[in-house]
């Protein structure tokens, strides 16, 4: 061989180590973008041979199982994932290596105390001549998903709660109206001093606490907005006591030191009430098995500058401040940063919903005040509510009180319920109206029009036959605009005051109706012409 075939022939050796070379660069390449493209995968991955040994895992797998790559390469899948000896029961691995084909299941791990819902998916990896030589094995954690689906259920639950409620509000409401109207009038008409006109008002005030249940109801299921107005929260922690203390069981002993004459805060009562309810519940439920002591404390307290930073998180200022204890189980630190949560709870399944304290909590933050928590294992558990104290005028209380008289104009009542159109007949009457009272509305619309000339004002019910409340207003003002409508309802979904003000109601009342608020309402309506 001369030597310029030697130089060709070496000059292709050489060309052919140069592409070696170059396909095995290439290959490594290759192998390291698999390797980062088989790491960057967020679900859980690895490749297993017959005997479920693991041969590789990715990074997501290393997390999840808190190991290194090199202690779980080698390992069966079923000891890391389960702690368990052999292949778990409906593994899809199983089926996988049944009929070659893919298969899912979904298991519950615990890992680190903690459970975590996973869909297993198992798929064949075949050779050239389509024989199953492994597997691969993915895992999808959907223990997010499953909370936000149970959540999901719980909030259609309320939804249906809510929808309930309203109708459970309306029915209940139009009961209450006559009892309640009624009862004030009796009331008025007993002596000064007798003692039937104190039974009368036991009367008035079960069910005014009733009206005001039929509120927190509405307002659990945020289908209403309350009013706010100075509240001596003494008296409303005094009645729940009442009611807590009938209920609660011999074992748990209830302790209170209320201060009389504390300052008023801002605050519908009802929602104050609800607090301090869920919060001694929420006692009653760490002392149950063993008893204890609950202790309630109401006091004021002057916030300084410094505080605002370090302890408590509120502005400068005077508070009230609502303590609720117990000698409960108590709880750990991880407890005490989730219980605000909602939806958590520590209760067995079918004892609570985990709403109870993130209601205490939405409705303190609506009231500018702030909720903390004291609690250590073993030693009980410590709520304290701050809620800022207002200054109210003793005169504008005294106005308020005063109930306005009619000058004899002539008001047209329409509700189907014969009951109430008779009761808000008799309260108009007394109050100086001349009343015309109608149960139908297409009655009533054919009475305005044979006499509208000498209606002055009109109270019609919302829910009736025929025409309803917002129909009726509107054929009435075709016949006479302006003419000053007072709208009285149960419970509506589909209109509230400010709706109803919008739409030309002169006037809006929520039943059960007191009589100061129907005067009010009637007197201002009449005077906006």
């Amino acid at each position: 061989m001369t030597n310029g075939e030697l130089g060709v022939l070496a000059k292709s050796f050489n060309d052919m180590g140069q592409a070696i070379k170059q396909r095995e660069i290439g290959l490594e390449r290759a192998k390291e973008e698999w390797e980062r493209t088989f790491d960057a995968i967020s679900d859980i991955i690895t490749i297993q041979d017959r005997e479920f040994r693991i041969t590789l895992a990715n990074q997501a797998t290393c997390n999840f199982l808190d190991l290194r790559r090199d202690e779980i390469q080698g390992q069966f899948c079923y000891k890391l994932f389960h702690n368990i000896s052999m292949p778990c029961l409906g593994c899809p691995t199983l089926k996988t290596l049944e009929d070659n084909k893919t298969h899912s299941a979904e298991v519950v791990c615990d890992r680190q105390q903690e459970k975590r819902n996973l869909l297993f998916c198992s798929s064949p990896i075949f050779d050239d001549e389509e024989r199953c030589i492994g597997i691969v094995y993915s895992a999808k954690d959907l223990t997010e998903t499953k909370e936000l689906e149970i959540r999901l259920q719980q909030a259609q639950k309320m939804e249906a709660i809510g929808t309930l409620a309203g109708g459970i509000a309306h029915d209940f409401n139009n009961i209450l109206t006559p009892i309640l109207g009624y009862s004030e009038m009796l009331m008025d008409a007993l002596p000064e001093g007798s003692q039937e006109r104190a039974d009368e008002e036991q009367v008035v005030k079960a069910a005014n606490r009733a009206k005001e249940l039929v509120k927190q109801i509405l307002t659990f299921s945020r289908q209403t907005e309350q009013e706010r107005n100075p509240v001596q929260v003494h008296l409303v922690i005094k009645e729940a006591l009442k009611l807590m203390r009938s209920s609660m069981p011999a074992n748990i002993e209830i302790k209170s030191s209320i201060t009389v004459g504390c300052c008023q805060v801002l605050a519908d009562p009802t929602q104050i009430h609800q607090v301090l309810m869920n919060l001694c519940t929420n006692a009653y439920h760490a002392m149950r098995e063993s008893g204890g002591v609950l202790t309630v404390s109401l006091s004021e307290v002057d916030i300084a500058p410094e505080d605002y930073a370090e302890n408590i998180g509120l502005q400068s200022g005077r508070y009230l401040r609502l303590l609720v204890s117990d000698t409960g189980h108590g709880m750990d630190k991880v407890l005490v940063n989730k219980i605000f949560d909602p939806y958590f709870t520590t209760k067995k399944k079918g004892e609570g919903t985990g709403v109870g304290l993130s209601v205490v909590h939405g409705i303190v933050k609506s009231h500018q005040g702030q909720i903390t928590v004291y609690s250590e294992p073993g030693h009980g558990t410590e709520f304290h509510v701050y809620l800022p104290c207002v200054e109210y005028s003793q005169e504008s209380l005294v106005e308020q009180q005063e109930i306005p008289q009619g000058q004899q104009e002539k008001v047209l009542v329409v509700d189907d319920e014969e009951a109430i159109v008779q009761l808000l007949g008799n309260i108009l009457r007394k109050l100086c109206y001349v009343v015309i009272t109608k149960s139908s509305s297409t009655a009533a619309l054919e009475t305005f029009r044979d006499g509208y000339q000498d209606i002055d004002l009109v109270v019609t019910d919302m829910s009736m036959p025929g025409l309803s409340g917002a129909e009726l207003a509107v054929e009435l003002l075709k016949i006479k605009p302006g003419l000053p409508i007072i709208l009285c309802t149960g419970f509506s979904e589909v209109i509230d005051e400010e709706k109803a003000r919008a739409v030309g109601f002169k006037g809006f009342l929520l039943k059960p109706v007191l009589k100061r608020q129907l005067a009010l309402v009637a007197r201002e309506a009449l005077e906006s012409i």
